[in-house]
């Protein structure tokens, strides 16, 4: 298999940097910045990859339309396009609602939200995207959401999503990981406090040029 993908700006709207790749028929894939990554090319495999636009917190939350945490429920795989690439896999991840940090209309909070990822699985074909988050039946998570072409996805990619677990003292914790947004874990209510003061701040900014 040979052929050219291009992930960028234009296509997936926000989040990534332009790259042009090369797909081998070793399952190489070379950018034209001169990196190279191996990405097992097996029997069923389609190879994705993409370049990541880091953000911080602040960042992550002023371009999400939700902030949520909420438990997986359901993860639907089909094939579709991708801007101007396909076919692909996609993946449809049903989330319902537990907290709401951030909403665009606060009256009206959802309690079941849909977010699409690329990559996923239907039978025994399988593409998987480096950039994009992994999600798990039955996952409680935090995520940060944004609208892309009428659909919901994970801001920042994998930057947006992030799995909560509980300490001995039984008190929820974000599994933060060194490179995203939130670098290790971190205690629920402390990221909330700092995500609610970034949104309210946005807001804030937002009204001041509005006047």
């Amino acid at each position: 298999m040979i052929g050219t993908v291009w992930i960028g700006r234009e296509v997936a709207g926000w989040d990534l940097l332009p790259v042009s790749e090369r797909i081998c028929e070793m399952g190489l894939i070379v950018r034209s910045m001169a990196v190279v990554l191996f990405v097992g090319f097996l029997s069923g495999q389609r190879p994705v990859d993409a370049a990541l636009v880091k953000y911080d917190l602040e960042t992550l939350s002023d371009k999400s339309l939700y902030v949520v945490c909420a438990r997986v429920t359901g993860l639907e795989s089909f094939e579709g396009r991708f801007g101007n690439q396909g076919p692909v896999i996609l993946t449809d991840v049903s989330l319902d609602v537990q907290e709401t940090w951030k909403s665009p209309d606060a009256g009206k909070i959802a309690n079941k939200i849909t977010v699409r990822l690329l990559g996923g699985q239907i039978g025994d074909e399988w593409q998987r995207c480096p950039e994009s988050p992994r999600y798990t039946l039955g996952e409680e998570v935090l995520v940060f959401v944004r609208r892309f072409r009428g659909k919901l996805w994970t801001t920042g990619w994998l930057q947006g999503k992030y799995r909560l677990t509980r300490n001995f003292s039984d008190v929820r914790v974000v599994e933060g990981k060194n490179g995203l947004p939130l670098r290790s874990k971190r205690p629920l209510p402390d990221v909330e406090r700092e995500v609610r003061e970034f949104v309210r701040q946005s807001r804030k900014r937002s009204e001041a040029t509005q006047r």
